[in-house]
């Protein structure tokens, strides 16, 4: 086991304990935000999660340190805080103790050149795919779809894959941005580039392909999904121009739904209701649900609803009892809250927000940060917007998602990620 890593930043060889690593690496619990958007890829924490009360004037700042350039977010298990980061040409994976900011390991970096494109510049070179912790490994998903698999406890490479030998192009217009899905023995990951591309399952221990569906369309940003629908279990992901479900046994596409949006952008990832209908949305295409008939295996989805009055782009909802609540891209910006049942709007904000927010469903509240470094907090009910407290969270752009865990938020900025005291958590 290592027990030191050199910084990237010039602050030479920092020693790490044993005793802090084993601190760090202790079972996983409830409480821990091991993915994109948290335990179950839906924006909602710990239900034994707190906030503070009162909430303070102020966020409680424990730590921020400097990792790198890039919109993956960061995930926790026990006392470690993991993230996916560019340094220079290189992406690097980091770990680091969630209480104290210290250095556990760094992953030896790895070249990530990348050709952003006019379209895409604006948002930098990445890398846009969260980790993902899965027992003993952290699954990484680079800007051009190096997929690598980790030992937690080091830093050190378990395998790595590329996938440049079968397509031309490694990655969609705006880059890589679906999380890898671990489920079972599987690690599952969008693979290809424009107009031409797959879902693959791979092997988690070894890498070996398992699977790859043969639909041939490019990749979409949004991250894959396991969900139970009609009886059967499938994974359910956006592609460059359709949704679709896939069998998750052996690839076969259950079913697929054309969705095109402006500039082929799907990115949101979807949701499942508690009465197992999917919610879906795209840009300028309203919100739609579908719901699945256990009597065709879930083959055959059906719109229950649509919603054209609002849409997200790069958002993703929260759902909290009968509503769903959201950013929608309308009016530059807009917070609103659906009727699950109907799909009615119940609520909106007016507008002029923020260009994206993440959202985490926390002790009945909402916790949105917005891409301008805002973090607010709201009352998570149909009665009508109530905004309890506003944060400067960040001192740049936020497009990363919050991870909350532990008592603690970690927010992931242009190239900075910071730790705050936040409520209560084992």
């Amino acid at each position: 086991m290592r027990f030191t890593a050199l910084s990237f930043f010039g602050k030479g060889v920092v020693g790490v304990s044993a005793a802090a690593i084993i601190w760090a690496l202790v079972a996983p619990s409830a409480a821990d935000w091991p993915q994109w958007r948290g335990a179950n890829r839906d924006g909602v924490a710990d239900p034994g999660a707190s906030l503070p009360d009162p909430l303070p004037e102020t966020l409680e700042q424990l730590w921020r340190i400097e990792v790198g350039e890039g919109h993956s977010s960061p995930v926790v298990v026990g006392n470690a805080v993991y993230l996916l980061a560019r340094q220079g040409e290189h992406e690097v994976c980091l770990a680091y103790q969630a209480d104290s900011g210290e250095e556990i390991w760094r992953s030896e970096p790895y070249a990530a050149g990348y050709d952003m494109g006019r379209a895409a510049a604006s948002h930098g070179q990445g890398p846009k795919a969260t980790a993902t912790v899965a027992g003993s490994r952290i699954y990484t998903f680079g800007i051009n779809e190096i997929l690598t698999c980790f030992d937690r406890r080091t830093g050190d490479v378990v395998w790595r894959k590329t996938f440049d030998s079968e397509y031309e192009a490694t990655w969609p217009v705006f880059g890589t941005a679906a999380s890898p899905l671990v489920d079972g023995d599987l690690v599952i990951v969008p693979i290809g580039g424009k107009g031409k591309g797959a879902l693959a399952a791979l092997n988690k221990e070894t890498g070996e392909r398992v699977w790859t569906t043969t639909d041939g369309d490019g990749p979409g940003y949004g991250s894959p999904m396991a969900f139970e629908l009609g009886g059967k279990k499938q994974v359910v992901v956006f592609s460059q121009t359709a949704l679709m479900g896939v069998d998750m046994a052996d690839g076969a596409t259950l079913w697929r739904l054309p969705f095109t949006t402006p500039y082929e952008q799907n990115v949101m990832t979807v949701v499942k209701t508690p009465d197992e209908q999917l919610i879906y949305s795209g840009l300028q295409q309203g919100v739609f649900a579908l719901r699945f008939d256990t009597a065709n295996g879930g083959k055959k989805p059906e719109e229950a609803w649509h919603n054209p009055g609002h849409w997200m782009y790069m958002d993703s909802p929260v759902i909290h009892g009968d509503h769903l609540y959201f950013l929608s891209n309308k009016n530059k910006g807009d917070l609103v809250c659906l009727d699950l049942a109907t799909g009615e709007t119940v609520w909106e904000t007016g507008g002029r927000m923020a260009a994206y927010a993440s959202i985490i469903l926390a002790d009945g509240r909402l916790i949105v940060t917005t891409d301008a470094s805002e973090l607010k907090i709201v009352e998570a009910e149909p009665d009508g917007y109530k905004e309890l407290a506003n944060y400067e969270a960040a001192p740049s752009t936020t497009y990363a998602h919050t991870a909350l865990s532990g008592g603690r938020l970690f927010v992931k900025d242009t190239a900075h990620l910071t730790a705050y005291a936040f409520g209560e958590g084992p």
